[in-house]
């Protein structure tokens, strides 16, 4: 291990932890570490909170729509598969009625996405 010189500099790869010059630029990696870590778990926070939200809203919405019309989700379902499928999605068994889920989720995941970011920029 080589020591820092007169002016309490480290030459670069010495593997030198301890003097006065050194633990400041110690507090200054556990700063910079920290910060980088806390803004890891924030982006995680975020994207677990758009995902929740865009299933959760999109569920709720299928529900929604099938208490109003009286009328079964799958029945929904079906309707939202006919906007790619057409007047055949109807007549469709379980395959377009995962389909309309899936359009439904995916609609929903764009919005909460959309939510957040306008959430944010107003901040």
């Amino acid at each position: 291990m080589r020591a820092p010189d007169a002016n309490g500099v480290v030459p670069p790869g010495a593997a030198w932890c301890s003097g006065r010059g050194n633990e400041a630029a110690l507090r200054r990696l556990r700063r910079r570490f920290l910060e980088y870590r806390e803004d890891e778990h924030a982006q995680i926070y975020l994207l677990v909170a758009i995902l929740l939200g865009g299933f959760i809203a999109g569920t709720i919405d299928i529900g929604a729509a099938a208490l109003i019309n009286w009328v079964s989700p799958i029945l929904i379902l079906h309707f939202i598969a006919g906007g790619l499928l057409g007047k055949a999605a109807l007549g469709g068994g379980t395959p377009v009625a995962l389909l309309g889920l899936l359009l439904q989720w995916a609609m929903s995941l764009i919005i909460a996405f959309f939510a957040q970011r306008f959430a944010s920029d107003a901040k």
